[in-house]
């Protein structure tokens, strides 16, 4: 066996093996879709593995890539239950892992001698058997007849190797017992590569050197001969492939709601001062979690007070002298924090340490934090207090900025915006302030929002399907905001992608960072209110009266090349890794390209739950820490490209897939940028 062996661990949340996964390229773990379904609420959920074998087994965190699911077929060349993770590029693999070496696939398999390695428990167990031959479903079966290791629950993904060591046949997919014998199964070498082609492909010698490598293999593992990536099957998560499959496989809910609890951390002797503040806090409008006032009978508590620290936007640790002065419970919340707090961005704030006495911590990371002091009196301290939370979580009682709550907007008129809409046609288009930048009019209507149930692809979060109405007509640009657009504003390009020259979309920009560029193009004149769109705006322009999957009809394949969206969008199939510049593929009908791929695009509303019934201009929930993206991007597959797709991140994250569009409300006037402007262009 390879001295560093590229098996992964894949952890549930409280860190302890779910399954088993194998290193396949750089930043790239192979494991089963059911092991996947099992950890995930949320599609986009992160999901951590840890590389035991490798010298440094922290947990690393991964986010689900191409999968197939679980489905019953007897067609042998059609991949099922296989999911490829994408560990998070700045979350590098151990140095000196190098990915596992698969066989061709071409060869008969039966009579093969081979081992597994899994993990039932933390600590790894090795099973090995001889593979009996293949069973109608495409898996081969393997019996248990060189030890007395039974392959079992833990095993699921974990690489099937030769007895020697030297390349992998397959991977674990499941197992039946029948009259107290057990049968194991796995997933041939040929099955992987027909789901995963790309993956085995030799590497693209036009790529920019600093794009990021992490969707191949060295050239050792290149395998030939990729056999071409049949049509999606229904997926049916309630069937057990070829009997008992390892682990449960029922699906999981895909809706989550993103963290923005607050959790209070405290000893017992504290317990009245920490429930004065959960009730303050709440009275305040912060969604708050303590172990006194939210388990419920029934619960075991230890996990729940871990998940929910896990979960949470912010950890209030309540410091007395009883409480640095004690062991346990105290101390053990403390640390699952510190290890929380260490994967923190640092532009972000998680502990929040509040001291009740004159006490003073021995922790050397609490000490360089400044505190809520409520030493003094209460009322001063739970003020110091709100003002950090409003800090860390601004957003909370947010509402879009409209024309109405800005004293330097220029006022129109009702009749004359009335009148100025409808002398304009959809798709109607407008010069900008930029170089190269242009605007398309999008009418007033009415759409339905999110996706029925039955659309292919479908996420949990895209429905309740709904009916929105957009009583006033906006301006839109027609593309992505430009890399020579951002530094014509901001002076600086701070773009990933560079090779691709200035007319790419600008991207590394976080929400944050599009409002910064947003507030000096509207100080350049009394007549701008440039924003970002809202979430309802956004489909509603990029549908453009569609109601299909894409806006040019639906999706073919979820997984793989679709000829829908190859026409009017960059993805993972034919992105080359990078971004590409804009307006290069077919616009929709109100003449807005890349609407669809190239980057997910910043919406202007927090991510939530959609409403139950018909709504008029929403502008998304009240509360939350997250902002919506849009539009899927070139790293992502056609599942993610959808209309109705939908995700969010932290509005200080920078990602090189994500940058935005500016709107432009009815009536506003558009000064050019620039020397010698002279006055404003009408609309």
């Amino acid at each position: 066996m390879p001295a560093n062996l590229p098996i992964a661990r894949i952890l549930n949340a409280e860190e302890q093996p779910e399954g088993t996964g194998v290193l396949v390229g750089p930043l790239r773990v192979l494991t089963c879709h059911h092991v996947v379904e099992e950890l995930i609420k949320s599609p986009r959920d992160p999901v951590n593995v840890a590389f035991p074998f490798s010298g440094d087994a922290a947990p690393r965190t991964a986010r689900i890539g191409p999968f197939r699911p679980v489905a019953k077929t007897p067609d042998y060349k059609s991949p099922k239950d296989l999911c490829l993770l994408k560990i998070d590029p700045y979350d590098a693999v151990p140095p000196g892992l190098s990915p596992c070496r698969f066989s061709t696939g071409t060869e008969d398999l039966t009579g093969l001698a081979v081992r597994i390695g899994g993990f039932p428990d933390v600590e790894i167990e090795w099973a090995e058997g001889r593979i009996v031959g293949p069973i109608t479903s495409g898996f081969w079966q393997m019996d248990h007849c060189l030890t007395s290791r039974a392959v079992t629950f833990g095993y699921s993904g974990a690489p099937v190797w030769r007895q020697d060591g030297m390349e992998v046949v397959g991977i674990a997919v499941g197992i039946t017992k029948r009259d107290e014998k057990t049968a194991a199964y796995l997933i041939p070498a040929d099955l992987i590569r027909a789901a995963f082609p790309s993956l085995f492909s030799s590497q693209d010698s036009s790529e920019p050197e600093d794009a990021p490598r992490d969707d191949l293999l060295p050239s050792p593992c290149v395998l030939s001969d990729d056999v071409p990536l049949p049509e999606p099957e229904a997926a049916d998560p309630a069937e057990r492939l070829p009997g008992e499959m390892i682990g449960s496989i029922q699906k999981a809910p895909l809706m989550t709601k993103p963290r923005e609890k607050i959790f209070i951390s405290y000893a017992h002797e504290d317990v009245e001062m920490a429930r004065r503040i959960y009730t303050d806090l709440k009275a305040k409008g912060f969604q708050v979690w303590m172990d006194k006032m939210d388990l419920i009978p029934g619960q075991a508590w230890p996990r729940e007070i871990r998940r929910n620290i896990k979960n949470s936007r912010c950890f209030l640790a309540l410091l007395s002298s009883v409480s640095l002065s004690k062991t346990g419970f105290v101390q053990r919340e403390l640390k699952t924090a510190l290890e929380v707090y260490e994967e923190v961005p640092p532009d972000e704030i998680f502990l929040l340490p509040a001291r009740l006495d004159q006490c003073c911590p021995n922790n050397e990371v609490l000490k360089e934090i400044h505190w809520a002091d409520f030493t003094s009196s209460y009322e001063e301290g739970f003020a110091g207090l709100v003002r950090a939370l409003e800090f860390i979580m601004p957003d909370r009682f947010s509402s879009l900025p409209s024309e109405r709550d800005s004293s330097d907007a220029v006022q129109i008129k009702p009749a004359a915006k009335i009148k100025e809409a409808a002398a304009l046609s959809p798709g109607q288009i407008k010069d900008g302030p930029l170089p190269g930048m242009k605007f398309a009019w999008i009418p007033p209507g009415s759409f339905r929002m999110g996706s029925p149930d039955n659309e292919p692809g479908r996420w949990g979060d895209e429905g309740p399907q709904h009916k929105v109405k957009i009583s006033k007509g906006f301006w839109m640009q027609t593309t992505a905001v430009t890399q020579a657009q951002w530094e014509a504003v901001m002076g600086s390009n701070p773009s990933h992608f560079k090779n691709g020259g200035l007319d790419c979309p600008v991207e590394r920009v976080s929400w944050n960072d599009a409002q910064e560029l947003i507030k000096k193009l509207n100080q350049q004149g009394r007549d701008i209110r440039f924003r970002l769109p809202t979430e309802a705006e956004w489909e509603y322009a990029c549908r453009a009266g569609t109601t299909t999957a894409f806006y040019n009809g639906e999706i073919t394949n979820l997984i793989g090349v679709d000829p829908n969206l190859d026409r009017i969008g960059w993805y993972d199939e034919n992105s080359n890794r990078t971004t590409h510049p804009v307006g290069q593929k077919e616009p929709n009908a109100w003449g807005l390209y890349d609407m669809i791929g190239n980057v997910w695009e910043w919406c202007q509303d927090l991510y939530g739950d959609y409403p139950d019934g018909a709504v008029v201009d929403p502008e998304g929930v009240g509360t939350g820490s997250y902002r919506v993206v849009r539009g899927g991007g070139w790293d992502y597959g056609a599942r993610d490209c959808r209309s109705a797709d939908r995700y969010y991140y932290s509005p200080s994250i920078r990602n090189h897939n994500d940058g935005f569009r500016l709107v432009l409300p009815i009536g506003q006037q558009v000064r050019q940028a620039g020397p010698g402007r002279r006055g404003a262009s009408a609309p």
